[in-house]
């Protein structure tokens, strides 16, 4: 059967029409009109030059008069207002210049998906999309350097990938200097302190505008590059973001660095529908993991199943074995990622998850795998090799009665 054809019109100069058409043709599936093309289209891609109103009202003419089903911008400006006022004009997308290609090709797969699902559920091709009911995974760690960064955005990447139409956001609350944008090679162009403790200017339109966006298809909102002067977001902030994201996507991580109990830690703990502790199988992770369990449940934050243990970097050589660690904690530990430090240093220094760089790798198999448990999708990666349950059950005749872990 032949893939429909959909329909694109470009308004731009000859350079980006250029760069967008090499993205269209990869994805497939598009026909780009001839420049000056009369009559409807299924996508308008057009370049804001230096007055945005007259792009602005290009949009909303085009929406209001069905000649185009859906409208993308791109720009080389990127002042916060002109993002939001497209936004709010009704523009689905918007590129920064110079055109990154692999986005563009993103966000037209998403456009296929969301015009194949118009036509499954008889709201035609561009019908709004449902809000979602997202949950939110919030990461700590039980001391600083235990790798909870790393943890948080590979498990925010893997989470997005699971199966078409899932969406992540990777929240990066790891305040002042949260360091997740290094660690997917993005320069952010917005973070925290534009949203600030000015809460009645939030909704889905102005924090998509803020959001970076991932060539992975994965989204986030990052934290401050530079010392916050006072200006750190609130817990009613962060509370209301995480309420909107809740509603805009399917997970919301939370990166949430070494664990404190100030203010905003407590509401992204309190908002959390599962809190995984992220430590090293040695001794004051495990002392100090113990004291976090104790006091979250005190707070009254989600406890019994809803806390996951992480052990980081473990290997046969560790500080603690995982029988001493687990009768220390009275919990059974969730998760083990192996110390695979070679191949962790490497996606980082490349500014790219291990789903792009190492996905033969057992590191990201680990965490690919923790993703689709607790996603619920843990039958949908059964045939994968080295995840935890299968460790488990060999331990449970082997090296555990021993009390070491391997």
């Amino acid at each position: 059967m032949q893939e429909e054809s959909y329909t694109v019109h470009i308004t731009a100069s000859s350079k980006t029409r250029g760069a967008l058409e090499k993205a269209i043709g990869r994805v497939g599936g598009f026909r780009v009109l001839a420049h000056g093309a009369a009559g409807p289209c299924d996508l308008s891609i057009i370049e804001v030059g230096d007055d945005p109103a007259v792009g602005l009202r290009a949009v909303g003419g085009l929406l209001a008069s069905g000649e185009a089903g859906e409208v993308f911008l791109t720009s080389g400006r990127r002042d916060p207002e002109m993002l939001i006022n497209a936004m709010r004009a009704g523009a689905r997308e918007f590129f920064a210049q110079p055109i990154d290609e692999a986005e563009v090709e993103g966000a037209l797969l998403k456009f296929k998906g969301r015009a194949g699902a118009g036509r499954g559920n008889g709201r035609g091709r561009h019908g709004p999309a449902p809000e979602k009911d997202g949950k939110v995974i919030a990461l700590f760690g039980a001391k600083g350097g235990v790798g909870t960064t790393t943890v948080a955005v590979n498990l925010a990447a893997s989470l997005c990938g699971l199966a078409d139409g899932l969406s992540a956001v990777l929240v990066d609350l790891d305040l002042p200097l949260g360091e997740a944008p290094l660690f997917l090679g993005a320069r952010p162009v917005f973070d925290w302190t534009e949203i600030g403790d000015d809460i009645s200017r939030l909704d889905a339109t102005y924090l998509k505008s803020i959001l970076l966006r991932h060539a992975s298809g994965l989204h986030l909102l990052c934290a401050p590059t530079a010392p916050l002067d006072g200006r750190a977001p609130s817990p009613e902030a962060v509370g209301g973001v995480l309420a909107h994201l809740r509603r805009m996507f399917d997970f919301i991580v939370i990166d949430g660095g070494r664990a404190s109990f100030n203010a905003v830690s407590k509401t992204a703990m309190s908002a959390a529908d599962t809190l995984l502790l992220v430590a090293n199988p040695t001794l004051p992770c495990v002392v100090n993991m113990g004291r976090l369990i104790d006091a979250f449940q005190s707070l009254g934050c989600p406890g019994g199943d809803s806390i996951g243990i992480v052990f980081n970097r473990h290997d046969r050589d560790a500080g603690i074995s995982l029988a001493q660690a687990e009768q220390t904690l009275r919990k059974k530990v969730s998760w083990l990622i192996p110390n695979d430090y070679k191949t962790a240093i490497s996606a980082i220094n490349n500014g790219q998850p291990l789903c792009a760089v190492a996905r033969t790798s057992e590191l990201h198999a680990r965490i690919d795998r923790m993703a689709a448990e607790i996603a619920g999708r843990k039958g949908e990666k059964e045939a994968r090799k080295g995840f935890l349950f299968g460790l488990l059950s060999n331990a449970k005749t082997g090296d555990r009665k021993a009390g070491t872990w391997s």
